[in-house]
Parts: structure tokens; sequence; C-alpha cells
């Protein structure tokens, strides 16, 4: 599929309205399908679509700047800030799911950074552990803990929380998120996991949350609701990343101790 900027006769504004006069019946993201400008237009989903096509493209995706493997930075740690960190944990081989990690600013819900590989639980544990120290280096005062971590403990969960606990050894700058239940760990359950996609489509609809990842802006394209209404990846994507942003969006809203009021821009669009 040729993208709309590849034809020149294309990008006028008269060409797209004779083209739309003849498409009335399509609405904007059925339009973007038929004629893409960019790869994100150009990932048509099936199904319902959890995320809205205007919400994903408006999204200030930026390149970023790679650190340690598997991570890419988006912006540096700032003293005074508090980060949140949501974590959904992969099997480790090389084709099962990605084990993923996505830093926000707590205030801001920016993305700050993102993490994603295919690791053993023990690597994956220690790459997240690098990671909060990184951005909770500038605790203040030095017994400050301006990072939380939340890891999904479902499943190989277990084993990286095992593994994170041991490493933070009662002396990192970050704290290990616990559930209500008081174990450590975020738990995805039937009850869990429709609040926390919907909140983190709110999130992104309202422009509480910004992505910088286009990894992540990709996973939520094709995360559409199946024929049973469940919400997930369409066969033969991933949705790690979604769940990431989303486990880290539950930090973000309850970790704290108060919910954070949403952001509204000037204007959402329909």
């Amino acid at each position: 599929m040729l993208f709309r900027s590849a034809h020149p006769d294309r990008q006028a504004e008269g060409w797209i309205a004779r083209e739309r006069a003849e498409l009335e019946q399509l609405d904007d993201a059925k339009f973007a399908q038929e004629y893409p400008a960019n790869d994100v237009e150009a990932i048509v989903s099936t199904g319902r679509p959890v995320f809205r096509h205007q919400d994903l493209t408006r999204q200030e995706l930026e390149v970023g700047s790679m650190g340690e493997p598997g991570v890419t930075y988006y912006r540096e740690p700032e003293a005074g800030h508090v980060y949140v960190i949501g974590a959904d944990v992969g099997e480790g081989l090389t084709t099962s799911d990605w084990s993923s990690a996505t830093v926000l600013e707590r205030d801001s819900g920016e993305q700050v950074a993102q993490l994603r590989g295919r690791w053993t639980p023990d690597v994956f544990a220690a790459k997240l552990d690098a990671l909060a120290r990184r951005f909770g280096r500038h605790a203040e005062p030095a017994n400050a803990y301006p990072v939380i971590v939340g890891v999904e403990r479902n499943n190989h969960g277990h084993a990286v929380l095992l593994a994170l606990t041991k490493l933070h050894a009662g002396t990192a700058p970050y704290r290990i998120y616990r559930a209500p239940d008081k174990r450590v760990g975020w738990l995805t359950t039937s009850a869990t996991r429709p609040v926390l996609v919907d909140q983190l489509e709110e999130a992104l609809r309202t422009s509480a949350l910004t992505l910088r990842d286009a990894g992540t802006v990709d996973q939520m394209s094709t995360f559409a609701y199946s024929d049973d209404g469940r919400p997930e990846a369409q066969e033969g994507y991933h949705d790690d990343d979604v769940m990431a942003a989303g486990i880290a969006v539950q930090l973000r809203r309850r970790a704290f101790g108060r919910v954070l009021g949403v952001r509204q821009p000037e204007a959402v669009a329909a």
C-alpha cells in the first residue's frame, strides 16, 4: 500500500475534498484506511478498535535515544519529578510475547521511556531495576522514592517480582507496587482488566496520556474488541505495550494516595 504522501497530486486540499465528496459516507478513520498518510493510518483494524484513530494519530512520536539494550529514552530524569513504571511480563522465548515496560512522568502523564524485549524473568528484573534506579537517581532527600514500579504478577510475573525484590534489597530509590490485597505486583483478572483498558482509553482520549513511542502506538492501533466483546490484540499482533501502559496509568491513578484529575485539552474531537 502506498501512502498518500507518495502521490504529489494527492496532497492538494482540492483532491482530498473531491475524494471526500465521492466517499462522503466514510468517516475520518475509514478515509484514512483508504488513503493512509503515514504508518499508523496504514494499519487497518478489523472489529471495533478500542482506541480511536484520531487519538493515536495525534500522539507526538519521537525517535528517542537508545540506552541499554531494549531501552529507548524520550526524556531524561529530572530532579523533583515522580515517575511510574508499568511492566507486562512475557515468557522470554524467541517466539513469545515481549516483556515490556512503560515509564510515565506522574503529573503530566508523558511517556519518557520504553523498555521492550524477550528476556528471562531474572534478566527482565535486572533491566527494570536499572531503569527504576536511573529515574530515581535524583531522589531528594536520599531516602525518598520518586519512582514506583508495578509488575504484572500473573504467570511469569511472580519470578520477575521475586528477582526484583532481591535486587531492591530495601535500598533502591524506588518502590514496588503493592495491590490492595497487600501483595506485591499488579494482578490482572477478569475484574481488573476491563477497568485497566477503559481507563487507558480514557487517558488517551482526554490527553491525560501522551505517547512518544511508535511501537506502543502501533500495538494500540491493532487492539480491538473481539466478537465476544473482549479487548485484545488482533491475531498476529501483540498487546504487551498496551498492558504495560495500562498498568502505568493505574499506578498514576492509584499508587500515590490520590487520583489525578484528567487534563482536558482545549478541544476533543467527537
